[in-house]
């Protein structure tokens, strides 16, 4: 069973960061995400999306907390593909 998202937070950019996106338009960032036995996320990777964005994503999702992922009933580290997604909002 892989891990189940229970908390997520809203990723937040500094406006310098969103400066060279159209208003109005939503923005993504793609992370590989390792959640651990606990069901928090212990390390990731950056897959796709904008330069500018990365940090704030990252920032966000080590906030996130899973149901871990569970193997023949015991509970294992495993990864996750997760999309972070800015809207830029004037």
């Amino acid at each position: 069973m892989p891990p189940k998202l229970i908390k997520s937070v809203r990723a937040v950019a500094s406006p310098s960061a969103l400066r060279y996106f159209d208003k109005g338009n939503t923005v993504t960032v793609t992370l590989d995400a390792l959640v651990d036995v606990s069901g928090a996320v212990k390390s990731m990777k950056v897959l796709a999306g904008p330069a500018s964005l990365h940090h704030a994503a990252m920032d966000a999702l080590k906030q996130y907390r899973y149901a871990p992922a569970r193997q023949n009933g015991e509970r294992i580290a495993a990864h996750v593909t997760v999309t972070i997604k800015f809207l830029f909002e004037p």
